[in-house]
């Protein structure tokens, strides 16, 4: 668990103490360090990069790999204390880029906070160098874009007049709200002078590196008086950031902290299907609940996971129970209205979803076009529409075509020979497949395991170095048309996936997904797959990359709070 080291905390103490001049934002109570830590806290990030190390406060939050720039190192805290691994670069950001270690390296950046030399100029490179290595999904964080003075607002530092200085780069804001409108951009009243959080990052935009001396020419020479103060207090929109219950993973049933968005904010207690409750980090219905968590708590929502025999504890304040529906069970608690979302509809013979079920929710999305269909034609008004996705942190294209191989992740099970149909398929067809998951050991695929368990960090590795992954699925999800959660993410990572012959499948991955009856036509998908032409493997990894703007968890949340939201405006119950 990453933690706030002594050495910071009487500079947390002072800085949330200190207050802005009048007129100018004033931040609020959480501190930008204990902001950071609660990310760390909360986010499995697979790589954590930071401009502006200084003392390492900031550096020693990180639970991760990190890469860590800054041109003079006065490191006085424990930085490897969290994390996994660590590269320190004792240069200026520009030489740092310009050195290309991020390329050498071969690892996307998760999140990255920027805290270096305080002009505007300077923050913009890094912002334009670092936007290139983001992951899909990936979060940048710039500090001291809130000044708290007129003085503390100037390019040049004149001690004479403040002692808390930020510089010019409060027109970063202004500049990518006019030049970068696709990008989602949140000020934070983060003490002492705010963070700015920027996602819907685009790698391959280069509108700001066409339009860079313009911006330089234009914004450079401009003062905060010139440019007016309210005219940037009307740009940054701050929004509060409340002092809440810090998120820990290792508790999943409490409340995580949460922003107070304009449009409103609401707490969700995510219930995932029942299971036990020790280790719930290793169970991959708590891995899918825990990105669904992430990208609800970033879209300004208070969240929480019940797992297991969590179910039922006190949620005092809850607005919501969000249901991920995969055994059944589940009984609506008194005052609060709850929604389900059917991501696979449970076996043939028990935890079937009922009419009653259906009805008694205050909405039910389904994860299946033909599963909709058939409780919408039955009267059930209360149903949508709501496919599986994948965790655009975890799940995103290499970027380079470079894969080989065929792999398979998870467990044996729901099969009647012993052997998962599409593994008996691979065997048959004595097609060559590295095998990850329980249940394989004394069976005919024993030879192909890798271990019975592949880490979740580690999954979107596996399928982005593969050319075929392997999918199918128990006959009540194969025939209600709920496709695997498995083919989202092996497809937003570029792979081909050989499949059963899945009901419903969206006609967006027809190119993608290769469905088998037969061990004839695996053999056959993997010979079209195998003599595929660079073009159409390009075209492939284009289409995983556009992905990102369709099928990741942070659209399926965004989707899932506008509907609770829609919900608490009409009075649900």
């Amino acid at each position: 668990m990453a933690k706030i080291l002594n050495s910071a905390r009487t500079k947390i103490a002072r800085e949330t103490r200190a207050k802005s001049d009048p007129g100018f934002p004033q931040m609020g109570e959480v501190h930008y360090l204990e902001w950071l830590k609660q990310q760390h806290d909360v986010h499995s990030f697979g790589l954590y990069f930071e401009i502006g190390t200084e003392g390492g406060a900031s550096l020693a939050l990180a639970k991760c790999p990190a890469i860590a720039v800054d041109p003079a190192f006065k490191l006085d805290s424990e930085v490897l204390n969290n994390a996994a691994e660590l590269h320190l670069f004792q240069t200026t950001s520009d030489a740092f880029f310009a050195g290309g270690f991020l390329e050498r390296y071969g690892r996307a950046v998760d999140f990255a906070f920027l805290d270096g030399t305080h002009k505007v100029e300077f923050l913009l490179r890094d912002f334009m160098n670092v936007e290139r290595h983001m992951s899909p999904g990936g979060t940048v964080t710039m500090h001291d874009c809130v000044p708290m003075s007129f003085p503390a607002s100037e390019r040049d530092w004149d001690k004479s007049k403040t002692r808390r200085w930020t510089g010019d780069v409060w027109k970063l804001v202004p500049i990518l709200r006019a030049y970068r409108p696709d990008l989602e951009i949140r000020v934070l009243n983060l003490p002492p002078s705010g963070i700015v959080q920027v996602r819907n990052l685009d790698p391959d935009n280069s509108v700001l590196t066409e339009a860079y001396d313009e911006i330089v020419d234009k914004y450079v020479p401009l003062s905060l008086k010139g440019f007016g103060l309210e005219a940037l207090v009307e740009s940054l929109q701050l929004e509060s950031v409340k002092k809440n219950v810090s998120a820990k993973v290792a508790s999943p049933h409490r409340w995580e902290q949460t922003f107070e968005a304009k449009s409103g904010s609401l707490k969700i207690a995510i219930k995932t299907p029942r299971a036990r409750t020790q280790n719930a980090g290793k169970i991959v219905d708590y891995s899918f609940a825990r990105a669904l968590a992430n990208s609800l708590l970033n879209l300004g929502h208070a969240v929480r996971i019940d797992s297991g025999q969590n179910w039922y504890e006190s949620t005092q304040g809850t607005d919501f129970d969000l249901l991920l529906r995969g055994r059944g069970g589940f009984e609506q608690q008194a005052d609060i209205p709850y929604v389900m979302w059917a991501i696979y509809p449970g076996k043939q013979d028990r935890h079937q979803i009922t009419q009653e079920e259906v009805s008694s929710a205050a909405h039910s999305f389904f994860a299946s076009e033909l599963a909709y269909t058939r409780f919408r034609d039955a009267g059930n008004a209360n149903t949508s529409v709501l496919m599986q996705g994948f965790d655009p942190s975890i799940m995103f294209p290499p970027k380079t075509e470079n894969q080989k191989g065929t792999v398979f992740v998870g467990s044996n099970h729901f099969s009647k020979d012993g052997i998962r149909p599409i593994i008996r398929m691979a065997l048959d067809a004595e097609h060559a497949t590295k095998i990850w998951g329980r249940g394989w050991r004394g069976t005919q695929a024993e030879a192909s395991l890798q271990h019975t368990r592949l880490d979740n960090l580690k999954l979107g590795d596996c399928y982005r170095g593969a050319r075929i992954v392997l999918c199918d699925h128990m006959r009540s999800m194969r025939e209600g048309g709920y496709v695997s959660n498995r083919i989202y993410d092996a497809l937003a990572c570029g792979a081909a996936v050989i499949s059963d012959d899945i009901q419903g499948l969206p006609d967006a991955f027809e190119a993608d997904v290769f469905r088998c009856q037969s061990t004839m036509d695996f053999v056959e998908a993997v010979r079209e797959i195998e003599e595929e032409s660079y073009e159409t493997r390009a075209a492939r990894l284009d289409r995983a990359r556009k992905m990102h703007g369709q099928h990741s968890l942070f659209h399926r949340a965004a989707e899932i709070g506008e509907k609770l939201l829609e919900l608490k405006k009409k009075g649900a119950s």
